[in-house]
């Protein structure tokens, strides 16, 4: 809410389309435990090395588009996850 606006969700919406809204109080995470998101990084990184887990990508761009990979979000034209491509 940096802007100062707080976002608003219709609820029908998502009914609708079957979704969820989780919040999640992430400053507290990290306030009493700073190493975590590392350390889950890690192990997610471990178990997809591990080929324990197998996120279906369904396209890839590069952060300079990430525009576009919001758009196809936004359109529902996203198949799997969208990845955005950091580093090369």
């Amino acid at each position: 809410f940096a802007a100062g606006k707080i976002p608003e969700v219709k609820v029908n919406r998502l009914l609708l389309r079957n979704s969820s809204v989780v919040g999640v109080a992430w400053g507290e995470f990290i306030r009493h435990d700073p190493g975590m998101p590392q350390r889950v990084a890690k192990e997610l990184d471990s178990m997809w090395q591990a080929r324990k887990i197998n996120p279906l990508v369904g396209k890839t761009f590069p952060f300079e588009r990430a525009a576009d990979a919001l758009r196809e979000v936004e359109e529902r034209r996203a198949i799997g996850k969208i990845v955005l491509a950091v580093r090369e």
